[in-house]
Formats: C-alpha cells, structure tokens, sequence
C-alpha cells in the first residue's frame, strides 16, 4: 500500500531533482563541461572542434550565468509538489 507524500515530501523531492537554484546551476554546467572534455578524448563520432566549441559555449554560459542575478530559491508556487 502506497503511502500518500506530503507537501513537504514532495518538496524535498523535486529539489533534489531539479535545478532550483543559481548554484545548482552553475554546479551542473560545470559537470556538464567536465563530461564533455572528458568525452572528447573518447568519441570517435564527433571532430575535436565539435568538442572545442562545445566547450567554450558551456564556458561563456557558466560565465555569463555567474554574472546575472538569478533566484535563489523557487517560491512553492512554482513547483509541481504541490499539485495532489
């Protein structure tokens, strides 16, 4: 028998999932950049520019992103947890 989640459950639930705050972000750009070096000295399917440019448009983005005033954390309205 399925237990029903609270609120607060589920909350925690959809922020662990999610990215709900600048530094998460910034978090998952860096480990998308780090696999994506990391991939260029394997990937046979892909030229050395395809992970060069890759890499620096990741790098813009971080820096960028680094720059702007982003929210801190998600208002309750905004996540799905809250829907029964």
């Amino acid at each position: 028998m399925d237990k029903a989640l609270s609120i607060s459950e589920k909350e925690k639930i959809f922020r662990k999932q999610f990215i709900t705050t600048k530094e998460q972000l910034l978090e998952t750009i860096l480990k998308v950049k780090a696999k994506n070096d990391s991939n260029a000295n394997f990937d046979f399917f892909h030229s050395s520019a395809y992970y060069s440019t890759l890499s620096s448009l990741l790098e813009e983005f971080y820096e960028t992103t680094c720059k702007i005033v982003l929210f801190n954390n998600l208002e309750p309205f905004w996540g799905s947890y809250e829907t029964g």
